[in-house]
């Protein structure tokens, strides 16, 4: 369930040390490769819930004219992040709001805040 996508790469079968994979529930494509460690899990519930996956150890048998689904959800994720641009824009805004009023109403902390900016302007320009 990590949201993953397309086809799994041929390399994973040049793995030599997987003992344990789960590439259930996500959106993957395309044929299951085969090799050196691969073939050691047989299990077919590690693919599971990958509906457009095709051959062993899965039970749906690969045509040569067959599409590979990609992952459908475009405009879903560029939503979620619009989503976050505006809560990071708000995050922002609502911060520079929060300084601006105490320095607006603070009078020690606005002379204070000043005072260091004094410094360290003074500071760098010698």
């Amino acid at each position: 369930m990590n949201k993953l996508s397309g086809n799994i790469p041929q390399s994973l079968s040049a793995l030599t040390s997987l003992s344990h994979l789960n590439l259930s529930y996500n959106n993957l494509s395309g044929v299951i490769p085969t090799g050196n460690q691969l073939q050691t899990l047989d299990d077919p519930s590690i693919y599971i819930g990958n509906p457009y996956l095709c051959g062993p150890p899965s039970t749906r048998n690969c045509s040569a004219n067959e599409i590979n689904y990609e992952d459908n959800e475009g405009p879903k994720d560029k939503f979620e992040w619009l989503w976050i641009y505006f809560g990071v824009v708000l995050g922002y805004l609502f911060g520079l709001a929060v300084f601006c009023g105490v320095l607006l109403l603070n009078n020690a902390w606005r002379n204070a805040y000043f005072s260091v900016i004094d410094i360290v302007c003074d500071k760098l320009c010698i």
